[in-house]
């Protein structure tokens, strides 16, 4: 069966930053009719990673032939971080902050489970650094 994942599918990336593009993932988060996911399976979840520069488009290549239960991980521990961040930065806006302990405690424990389910460093080391502006 031919590999149709489409790497280069494109998400709107104007937060300036990976994790808050990763929080735009859910969009119309406040919407009275409900939020649309973005990252509906693992193949959206790569693609949002290869053009938020997360991972290397070979890296991806890679990772498109993981186990299905590895994949449903992934995808659920990337939808975990993604909540932790909005919480993070909702919160900050609605001024009931969660304490920086909580925040890197969640996202340490996540990075330790992806890196235990990783067969191959495939994150960009500039991965989450800050955009320059355009």
């Amino acid at each position: 069966m031919p590999d149709t994942t489409d790497l280069s599918a494109p998400f709107k990336l104007s937060a300036g930053h990976a994790a808050l593009d990763l929080v735009n993932t859910l969009d119309n988060r406040f919407r009275a009719d409900g939020p649309v996911e973005l990252l509906g399976d693992y193949a959206r979840l790569l693609a949002f990673t290869v053009q938020a520069g997360v991972l290397e488009p070979r890296g991806a290549r890679r990772l498109t032939h993981a186990a299905p239960a590895a994949t449903l991980r992934a995808l659920h521990a990337a939808r975990e971080l993604r909540e932790a961040l909005a919480a993070a930065l909702y919160g900050r806006l609605d001024e009931k902050p969660v304490r920086p302990q909580e925040l890197v405690g969640q996202i340490a424990r996540l990075a330790a489970r992806a890196n235990q389910q990783a067969t191959a460093p495939v994150v960009h080391p500039r991965a989450w650094r800050q955009r320059p502006s355009a």
